[in-house]
């Protein structure tokens, strides 16, 4: 099952659904207020990851390793240089990029994740 979770999450990650609910959200408020698209898709990343890691805790026993928040980062930079978009979606996925670096960054140093 943890094998499957390493392929799945990178996969999800890819095809851009992890970021979609944020998208959905950026779309519709966008119109109201441009401010909103700066500081919504890093708040919308933290609640999203959060809660894939509370899903595979759920799962797993256990919280997502490091090294997937890395591999998901490494995806999210190589979905943005192959998959062209408008600059608010690519503001979206950097976003999301970010987030996932520094929580992977935060989590070397904490004692509860492993790294694989």
């Amino acid at each position: 099952m943890e094998i499957l979770l390493y392929l799945i999450i990178p996969i999800v990650t890819f095809f851009g659904l992890t970021s979609m609910p944020t998208r959905w959200i950026s779309i519709v408020m966008l119109r109201r207020s441009p401010d909103f698209a700066n500081f919504f898709p890093i708040f919308g990343a933290i609640v999203i990851w959060n809660l894939i890691d509370m899903l595979y805790i759920l799962s797993v026993g256990a919280p997502i390793p490091i090294a997937i928040f890395f591999i998901c980062w490494l995806v999210k930079l190589v979905e943005d240089n192959l998959i062209k978009k408008a600059d608010w979606q690519t503001n979206i996925n950097m976003a999301e990029a970010w987030v996932l670096f520094i929580w992977a960054i935060f989590s070397i140093f904490g004692e509860y994740r492993a790294w694989f």
